[in-house]
């Protein structure tokens, strides 16, 4: 038989994001920018930092924002009596167009809300589960019920690591269904660590989010500071807690040794982190339950330069960095011991391995796994 078109054609995997992308997500756009064997498309309600994270092919159709929206109460009205709201119907005219192969969503609040597209479409519904969709969300009786729903009717769950493994299944997830696919980066792109200066730098990178443990690093940076090592703290991002972040500064007198950088490109963070002496990221549970499910993708980032890492025994951490020189890893709560490796870290200047992360977290090599996960479901 005479070879056909679409035989010379990849199939296509819809990666659905609600927004495409925020920075904090970076490890979504490593696998939808390498894929080898899979035509990607990027499905979004709302889009963000464009210019960092360009896209071959992407679709945004929008959606109502808040409830003060009275176009957000037709969609959920909408969708209640009918099962498909004006978006999922939306949705549903573009994907029988593009004639996709597989849907992949990513957060597991997101992938129930693709399950009617899934079901209308007869399509394969790949959901990759990251943090607060595991630890936050199944606290409500709401998300409970929503998940077992996703459990029964989705082909494939996606997690990180083996301790988020575990919670999934503890969440009711058929163990046959879930597959451990690592965070991954394009190792062979971050510039060796080089720190800058005498003056000893620490750098913290993230949300300011409870479980992101930026108090704990401020008081972490005030301890040895109090032992007269004469500690500089740059602090790259924004959130919830920069108040509290701020009083600290201001009532231990750190105001002169603490600067708050704001939000960074992806780009110039990088070169934040090759410049500093040491880069700290104590993750931990927050007081909601919320946990980093897996890791966070700039201990893997970190890892790749080479800077010297103190971090925490936490969620999937101990499994995605290679627990050895240059890195220094204590119990979530210890905070003298969390201030005592950073000391250390930062009298031993001893860099962080990058052969730990070139092993096991190359998007090259990982995405060759990720595409055999969408041939599981897929008819291709």
């Amino acid at each position: 038989m005479a070879p056909t078109l679409k035989s010379f054609l990849k199939p296509v995997v819809v990666h659905f994001v609600e927004t495409f992308l925020s920075r904090s997500e970076v490890f979504i756009y490593n696998y939808v920018a390498s894929h080898v064997a899979w035509d990607p498309l990027v499905l979004c309600k709302f889009t963000a930092n464009e210019n960092e994270f360009p896209v071959s092919r992407q679709v945004v159709i929008p959606a109502p924002i808040t409830k003060r929206d009275p176009a957000w109460w037709l969609n959920e009205a909408v969708l209640k009596l009918t099962g498909r709201s004006f978006w999922h119907r939306r949705a549903e005219a573009v994907l029988r167009e593009l004639k996709p192969s597989v849907i992949h969503a990513h957060f597991g609040h997101v992938g129930y809300g693709m399950l009617p597209l899934s079901k209308r479409l007869r399509l394969p519904l790949v959901t990759t589960f990251y943090g607060y969709d595991m630890s936050v969300l199944p606290r409500r009786h709401e998300w409970r019920r929503k998940f077992a729903k996703l459990f029964r009717e989705g082909d494939l769950f996606l997690v990180e690591g083996p301790c988020m493994r575990d919670r999934l299944l503890e969440l009711g997830a058929p163990g046959d269904k879930v597959r451990i696919q690592r965070i991954a980066i394009q190792v062979n792109r971050y510039p060796a660590w080089q720190p800058a200066g005498a003056e000893p730098v620490a750098l913290f990178v993230g949300r300011f989010a409870e479980k992101k443990g930026l108090l704990p690093t401020l008081a972490a940076v005030h301890n040895v500071r109090r032992r007269g090592l004469p500690l500089r703290l740059r602090i790259i991002g924004d959130g919830v807690e920069r108040f509290a972040a701020e009083r600290f500064v201001a009532e231990h007198g750190m105001c002169d040794a603490v600067d708050f950088l704001g939000m960074k490109a992806h780009g110039e963070m990088i070169q934040e982190l090759s410049r500093t002496h040491v880069f700290v990221h104590p993750s931990r549970t927050a007081t909601n339950g919320d946990t980093e499910g897996g890791a966070p993708t700039i201990l893997l980032e970190a890892q790749a330069v080479g800077v010297p890492i103190v971090s925490t025994l936490h969620a999937d951490i101990p499994n995605i960095v290679g627990n050895g020189q240059g890195v220094y890893l204590s119990p979530e709560t210890n905070a003298e011991q969390l201030a005592e490796n950073l000391f250390t870290a930062l009298h031993r200047r001893e860099g962080a391995n990058p052969a730990f992360v070139r092993q096991h977290h190359d998007v090259a090599r990982e995405i060759l796994n990720l595409e055999k996960h969408y041939r599981e479901v897929a008819s291709v």
